[in-house]
């Protein structure tokens, strides 16, 4: 699908376009490789809602941001979603985001922390009828979660995916991670949640290996497999890693051992891309200054304000 804006097919809608708030969405420029750290600011505004979070532990990062609109915009089908689970919802942004994007879909955001699960209620009440008439947040861990749907109900799973194994995290995707949901926890409750058809959706780290083949042996075991990853990286200069991936996942055939077999070699070809977010690399702390990429301007127009996009920005929404 085309990377560039389609003004029907993108459209927001006209009661919310004008929903912009001055604080605008969070961005914290990271060291080089590193991931978006924690924001400073307790309400988030989009193009279409606003997020408050000061009770979530899991921010509003520009990484999740990216991750929700290049999912809804690119990679789901429109014509085949009607249900959608959003993992570890936090403050609801990717629940919300999707169901701007798919107007015609559901969302439920299942959360396991009570504070977040409360925060992202209030969230969805406050967003316009039409996106919140369409996003339920259920408090519960998804494991449970899982086990009390009809098996193969969902077409799509997305998650900013909130595990990690060893010590909690400072900054990175999920900053809450306690270990409580492991890679093997997430892929069995995706199995149980996807239609036949369904899709995966998951944002990890990428800062190692380690994360994304965790969760790719994790899939192979329910027969999920990647068919398409995109690197994300502060910005294209060189020596610059991507520092979080979000990887599609699509039902293959089950590997009990995780390990690659005949008929799911699907990761060797891969469609990847790269996604650098600014043309510059960071001169200080802060977006200030700095020009977004043009493929990063076409990916958020709908979502981030004008002044954002148009040319270096002009202020630090974090500050």
């Amino acid at each position: 699908q085309s990377p560039h804006p389609n003004p029907k097919r993108d459209k927001v809608p006209s009661s919310v376009a004008g929903n912009v708030h001055a604080a605008g969405p969070v961005h914290n420029t990271p060291p080089v490789d590193e991931p978006q750290g924690m924001p400073r600011v307790a309400t988030v505004a989009l193009r279409g809602f606003a997020l408050r979070q000061e009770r979530c532990a899991m921010k509003v990062t520009m990484d999740a941001c990216v991750f929700g609109a290049l999912v809804a915009r690119e990679w789901m089908c429109r014509e085949a979603v009607r249900r959608v689970v959003d993992v570890g919802t936090g403050t609801g942004l990717l629940a919300l985001l999707t169901a701007q994007v798919l107007e015609e879909a559901t969302v439920t955001a299942v959360e396991a922390d009570g504070a977040a699960a409360s925060q992202a209620s209030e969230n969805v009440r406050a967003a316009p009828a039409q996106i919140a008439g369409r996003v339920s947040v259920v408090h519960s861990r998804i494991q449970e979660f899982a086990a009390k749907q009809k098996k193969g109900r969902y077409d799509a799973v997305v998650s900013n995916p909130p595990f990690y194994t060893g010590k909690v995290r400072r900054s990175g995707p999920s900053r809450h991670a306690d270990g409580a949901l492991t890679a093997a926890d997430l892929a069995t409750a995706v199995d149980r949640l996807l239609t036949e058809d369904g899709r995966f959706y998951a944002l990890i780290d990428a800062r190692s290996a380690q994360p994304r083949e965790r969760l790719v042996k994790a899939g192979r075991a329910v027969g999920l497999a990647p068919s398409r990853l995109a690197l994300l990286a502060d910005h294209g200069g060189p020596g610059v890693r991507p520092h979080v991936a979000a990887i599609e996942f699509v039902r293959r055939g089950r590997s009990e051992d995780g390990a690659v077999s005949a008929q799911n070699r699907a990761e060797s070809s891969l469609a990847v891309e790269r996604l650098s977010y600014f043309v510059e690399p960071p001169q200080g702390p802060g977006t200030a200054g700095r020009t977004p990429t043009q493929r990063l301007r076409d990916l958020m127009a709908p979502f981030y304000p004008d002044d954002m996009l148009g040319g270096p920005m002009t202020t630090d929404p974090a500050e």
